[in-house]
């Protein structure tokens, strides 16, 4: 962190920089010095969709899912912009983040914004493997999301592909179980 805050001293818009001192900052867990960081090189930088990403990630994990969501969004968008149709790992947050609005919906008791919350984690899930057929964790957050929805050939196909690309996978066991169910 010291040497890039030097060479920020040198070069004050070294955006770069500002990226990887939030690195730092997240694997040393402290959350407020990254988000600082990674805001300050994506307003030097716009085009910064790592920075973005992260951002989005520290989000989900304070439950700021609005501004997780609008993170997700920006990288998208500059995926998009590049040609790429959008980028995979986003698209698998943005999962992850209507996940997590879909549960908080459920424990308030507002099953509309839950049913549209589910339905748009699908769509995100289903989109990370249209863009990387080999998103082992996609295939198991979409197949859960059947199981949710009591579509069992759904989820067992799903899991299946989930058990094939992650054979040794955190959730392998679970996946197995479901999709070998009879």
């Amino acid at each position: 962190i010291t040497k890039y805050q030097e060479a920020i001293a040198k070069v004050p818009d070294c955006a770069q920089c500002y990226a990887r001192i939030g690195d730092m900052y997240m694997k040393q867990s402290k959350q407020d010095d990254a988000e600082k960081a990674y805001l300050k090189a994506t307003e030097l930088d716009g085009g910064m969709a790592d920075a973005y990403s992260s951002l989005a990630a520290i989000y989900n994990q304070q439950k700021k899912y609005d501004q997780a969501a609008k993170m997700t969004e920006k990288v998208n968008s500059l995926a998009s912009a590049m040609g790429m149709g959008g980028d995979a790992t986003a698209e698998f947050s943005a999962g992850a983040i209507a996940v997590n609005m879909q549960l908080t919906a459920e424990r308030e008791g507002k099953a509309d914004v839950a049913t549209q919350k589910m339905s748009e984690a699908m769509a995100h899930f289903q989109k990370a493997i249209q863009l990387k057929p080999d998103m082992a964790d996609a295939y198991y957050e979409l197949g859960m999301l059947y199981v949710k929805q009591n579509k069992i050939p759904e989820a067992k196909k799903a899991l299946a592909e989930y058990v094939r690309l992650a054979p040794n996978g955190a959730n392998a066991e679970m996946a197995k179980a479901i999709a070998t169910m009879p």
